[in-house]
């Protein structure tokens, strides 16, 4: 059938009329079919590996409940990747994507949004490579010249009138090709390199800022299509640098906010519901109060055990009393994660039709994909609940939820008997994400405990075909760095250390391109960072399995290991580099940072330097340390071999230490 998807036209009819059953729909019959099939003849696709759940004994007859339905969520799409790849079961659960993740064809009811125009798009329309030798004033002015950009390392001129035309003109040849989309973004290059210095735009980022700046772009698209295709729709990331509301620049009418606040939603907040977080409720009823239709961009991506079930349902709610009509849910998509399959049915039925109730939608899927394993993952499920709740009633700021010894005991043994009882990989799964949650930590006084979980884990993988990751190596990454700890445990690091209680941090995140994980002899480690010029931020350090091995209220004396690679002399006084203290929860300002002059450095091998003490009170803080970096030139570089947390008691230089700034987590 074709279908033609207009945002309007997702709602559906149910009729009987004089013995004839009247399937309807703005975009033909297929939401209205679907609707039968789950309603009321109670069919189910629970998961994307399984076939359609179809009840036993099917009646012959069925009493019809006549009755129309619109969802309120044009867009619906929960990323997972339970279901990156499976069309009919999107289709079957009624998604509407707006991602490059899933490309549901017009056919089973997606094609609203043309996924090849989903967000960072601003290279994609006006490429440097086409434009840049041609045009450079379609590029961002930087001092007296204008810089090539691309998607990580710059924008685009935001007031030059023809970018606006370029764009326009991509979009209308991209709509040729695909003609039932009626969605298409215009956002900003996925990097923090937001200026544009010449007069226009500094004109218009001195009163509306950056955000103004990307706004008023995307204005000028959207009302140039408008002339002649009204329905098409604009997106434009809300989204770190362009997050705010402007204060005089106001959306179009077919300009489409998409809020996705990603440092508001990063390690324990990601934790909370949006109305636990004041700098989201005050941005996002900015952006309602300006006019602007909302799509929201959520993060419910901790790679951790989280039950994300009551965290969502009271997003929905919000997002509903806010006039947010697109939801897009960036999950843990490309890790084995507890209860995923679960919460990916759950999200896209509760997306659907948020009147749904987010108990009887749990209760449905437990009773139904588990089988004979439900009584046990009932109860599963129930503690996992109960603990968020706890932690939301009790939390302490900074603090990210933690289970007790005594619930990960239960859990463990319930998902053992529901194991033994049916030995299925739904089971196998859930075990697998138990045991990945206590292997990220291997401490000397549990080696035996930790071997034998880790070789649970081990078979279960392997009898089940399941994987940790399910892109590129992170899979055999995990495991051999799960061995390595046990070894390091058993028997110390491979490597000197001030002591043999020392903590270290290695393997950092490169988090801004043009930085490198490379080899580099003399280091300790197999892969250092290498840090460039302008890139704050650029390298960072997870320390959630720092917190869990320290032991709480004490105090550790933190230094690096670092090699210069320069070219030239600079002065004593000047920033080499630096390394501050981010903690989840905590606004930017009260960021805690250790600057490292070039004084401190000895000459341009390998060497520590000692940067603060470190003072942990809560064994469950979230976020990471990040490496800032001075003015160098280009091909000048620093290397961070690892970062070592010594405890004050077993540090010998006791006027060194005094002389430490500390740092508390």
């Amino acid at each position: 059938m074709g279908l033609t998807p207009h945002p309007e036209r997702q709602g559906y009819v149910i009729a009987a009329q004089n013995g004839n059953l009247y399937f309807l729909g703005g975009n033909g019959p297929l939401y209205a079919v679907l609707a039968f099939l789950q309603e009321d003849l109670g069919c189910r696709f629970y998961t994307a590996d399984e076939p359609i759940a179809v009840p036993d004994g099917l009646p012959t007859t069925v009493d019809i409940v006549p009755r129309r339905y619109a969802p309120p969520f044009e867009i619906r799409e929960p990323l997972n990747g339970e279901a990156l790849h499976r069309d009919d079961f999107n289709a079957f659960n009624r998604v509407q994507a707006v991602s490059y993740f899933k490309n549901l064809p017009n056919a089973m009811g997606g094609g609203l949004s043309n996924v090849n125009y989903f967000i960072h798009t601003y290279d994609t329309l006006v490429p440097a490579d086409r434009y840049f030798d041609v045009h450079p004033e379609y590029f961002p002015l930087r001092g007296s010249q204008r810089f090539r950009s691309r998607q990580n390392e710059g924008q685009l001129c935001y007031t030059n009138p023809e970018v606006a035309a370029v764009m326009a003109a991509e979009i209308k040849d991209a709509i040729t090709h695909a003609p039932a989309s009626r969605i298409y973004s215009v956002s900003q290059n996925d990097n923090t390199w937001v200026e544009c210095e010449c007069p226009d735009c500094q004109k218009v980022i001195q009163t509306d800022g950056v955000p103004g700046a990307a706004l008023l772009l995307a204005n000028r698209v959207s009302e140039q299509l408008a002339q002649t295709l009204p329905d098409i729709r604009v997106t434009t990331l809300a989204y770190v640098e362009t997050q705010t509301p402007p204060p005089n620049i106001l959306p179009s009418p077919n300009t489409v906010i998409f809020y996705a606040p990603i440092r508001q939603r990063a390690g324990v907040l990601g934790c909370l519901p949006w109305t636990d977080v004041p700098q989201i409720m005050q941005e996002l009823d900015g952006w309602r109060k300006s006019g602007a239709k909302l799509y929201v961009w959520d993060y419910i991506n901790q790679p951790t055990m989280l039950p994300h079930l009551d965290i969502i349902d009271r997003n929905i709610d919000l997002w509903l009393r806010q006039g947010v009509t697109g939801v897009f849910l960036e999950d843990w998509e490309f890790h084995l994660n507890s209860l995923a399959p679960l919460e990916n049915w759950v999200f896209m039925q509760k997306l659907w039709n948020p009147d749904w109730s987010i108990d009887a939608l749990v209760e449905d899927f437990i009773a139904g994909h588990y089988g004979e394993a439900a009584p046990e993952l009932r109860e599963y499920v129930a503690i996992q609940r109960e603990a968020w709740k706890r932690f939301r009633a009790t939390r302490v700021t900074g603090q990210i939820l933690t289970f007790t010894a005594e619930e990960y005991r239960r859990m463990e043994e319930l998902l053992e008997a529901a194991y033994a009882k049916t030995p299925v990989t739904a089971v196998a799964r859930e075990l697998v994400a138990l045991h990945k949650m206590n292997l990220r930590v291997c401490k000397a006084a549990e080696t035996d405990r930790y071997e034998r979980n880790l070789h649970r884990t081990e078979e279960l993988l392997q009898k089940h075909g399941l994987k940790l990751c399910t892109i590129g190596t992170g899979h055999e990454d995990t495991l051999q760095e799960w061995h390595e700890q046990l070894e390091d445990a058993r028997h110390g690091a491979d490597f000197p250390r001030y002591c043999e209680e020392s903590l270290i941090l290695k393997k950092p995140l490169i988090a801004i391109h043009h930085n490198a994980a490379v080899q580099a002899a003399g280091s300790y480690i197999p892969t250092v960072a290498r840090q460039v010029r302008d890139t704050d931020w650029g390298i960072q350090w997870p320390f959630d399995r720092l917190v869990l091995s320290a032991d709480n209220q004490s105090t550790y004396v933190a230094r690096i290991r670092v090699k210069p690679l320069l070219d030239h002399p600079h002065a004593p006084g000047e920033l080499a580099f630096g390394v501050n203290l981010w903690r989840s929860g905590y606004s930017l300002d009260t960021i805690q940072q250790r600057s490292v002059t070039y004084a401190e450095l000895q000459g341009d091998d390998w060497q520590y330097i000692y940067l603060f003490k470190v003072y942990f009170y809560s064994p469950s803080v979230a976020g990471y340390f990040y490496n800032t970096i001075g003015p160098m030139n280009d091909g000048e570089a620093f290397l961070y071999d690892l970062i070592e947390f010594i405890p004050l008691d077993q540090f010998q230089d006791t006027k060194l230490a005094d002389s430490l700034p500390t740092f508390t987590m």
